[in-house]
């Protein structure tokens, strides 16, 4: 029976080739989209290399001063006087790690200038974020408190700067009127990933800041890594427990201090909030899934719509099938697998035209070092979702033609 409904919907299919290709078109364009959002979201917000403990990783991105009616308000990242006295005597957090926010720097290799992203971390940073080391080994806590020169670099950076050389570990590097020693080679770093991107690395320390200076705002970014994801409530009522004991300067105008540990979905969602509010995690998360459900609906309203207009055109065809003994579930059926069918193919082609367009913003390399890599958690998501859509489409239709009269389907009639 099965087969007999296969060989049936490809008849019908290929009977009107513009009805197909325009429902296939509109299913594929849909879902193709919808799987590279879908994609650039998961690997936007999702665990990757090297940020590869996501989960339970905290960042502190952000400090605010403000005063009472938020009159005067600053934002900025960081600081390293915030860091050293307060931040690091945290109990709660199983690592904390800190990284500069990055700066461009230049350096010329024979007449060629190359720029740099060159980032000032901890030497807990290469627990916090795992790194694949293809050559020497991250810097350490002495040799940052000894702020040794020293600089862990990119596979990028050493093919730019050192060009085939076979061996690179203790070659000197000099830019913005700075010699490093290489100590270090790791893959690169997608541009995605903001606290962990970078093409070479140093030990904060060689940056000089005054630490004794009252500041609580700077340019670095806070990770607070957690034993399991359960802890970060621990780590956020210690943080504002650290908080509220911290006295501001009397002669300055602000009189508040805000600084919260955010998930990366936490960070966006406080766009659409003030930052000393609860982040609209929830009401965003639902957001999306309302808007990716009305965009899947829009195909299968559309399949709605065709599928309804061919009902009198197959009127013939229907009416001798129940002239044969054809019952109405029969027909609904067949007329539901059709679109299951048409949306199940509208499906792998949309998953071929997301992997092109992927494959394409890669090569246009807009996010560095970027890889779009497809999840496919996400295809068996979308290969349901085309089932779902499928039926959706398919079950008004399918009704509205099992009902049709025998007398009238043949005479070409619709009720």
């Amino acid at each position: 029976m099965l087969e007999n409904y296969f060989k049936i919907t490809w008849k019908v299919l290929g009977r009107n080739k513009f009805f197909t290709f325009v429902s296939l078109f509109g299913i594929t364009f849909t879902i193709g989209i919808l799987l590279v959002l879908t994609t650039f979201y998961d690997n936007m917000l999702g665990p990757g290399y090297p940020e590869v403990n996501r989960s339970r990783t905290l960042l502190l991105n952000m400090v605010s001063l403000h005063t009472e009616d938020y009159s005067s308000n600053k934002m900025n990242p960081v600081g390293l006087h915030f860091i050293e006295k307060y931040i690091k005597h945290l109990q709660s957090p199983e690592v904390i790690s800190f990284a500069s926010i990055g700066e461009e720097t230049t350096t010329f290799v024979g007449d060629k200038k190359l720029s740099l992203y060159l980032k000032h971390t901890d030497a807990n940073f290469w627990k916090t974020n795992q790194f694949e080391f293809t050559e020497g080994l991250p810097y350490n806590e002495l040799q940052v408190e000894q702020s040794q020169q020293v600089a862990i670099i990119t596979e990028t950076t050493r093919k730019d700067y050192f060009g085939e050389e076979s061996e690179v570990i203790g070659k000197r590097l000099e830019t913005g009127n700075k010699t490093y020693t290489v100590i270090g080679v790791v893959k690169d770093v997608p541009g995605n990933f903001v606290y962990s991107y970078g093409d070479m690395y140093v030990p904060y320390t060689i940056k000089n800041l005054d630490i004794t200076e009252v500041s609580f705002t700077g340019d670095f970014i806070v990770a607070l890594q957690a034993a399991k994801g359960a802890d970060f409530d621990k780590i956020r009522e210690e943080m504002d427990h650290l908080v509220s004991r911290i006295q501001i300067p009397a002669d300055w105008q602000y009189t508040k201090l805000n600084a919260r540990p955010m998930t990366l979905m936490e960070t966006i969602s406080t766009a659409f909030s003030r930052y000393d509010d609860e982040p609209p995690v929830t009401a965003l998360t639902i957001g999306l899934f309302v808007a990716m459900f009305l965009f899947m609906l829009l195909p299968a309203m559309n399949l709605i719509n065709l599928n309804s207009s061919r009902i009198l055109e197959r009127a013939s065809e229907i009416g001798v099938r129940k002239a044969f003994g054809a019952s109405s579930k029969t027909l609904a059926t067949q007329f539901i697998i059709e679109n299951v069918i048409l949306t199940l193919l509208g499906g792998i082609f949309g998953f071929i035209f997301s992997v092109l367009i992927l494959n394409w913003v890669e090569s246009l390399e807009l996010i560095p070092h970027a890889h779009l890599y497809f999840d496919y958690k996400v295809f068996f998501v979308a290969v349901a979702l085309c089932v779902f859509f499928g039926v959706l489409s398919g079950v008004l239709p399918a009704l509205r033609m099992s009902k049709i009269h025998i007398v009238h389907a043949l005479k070409g009639q619709n009720l």
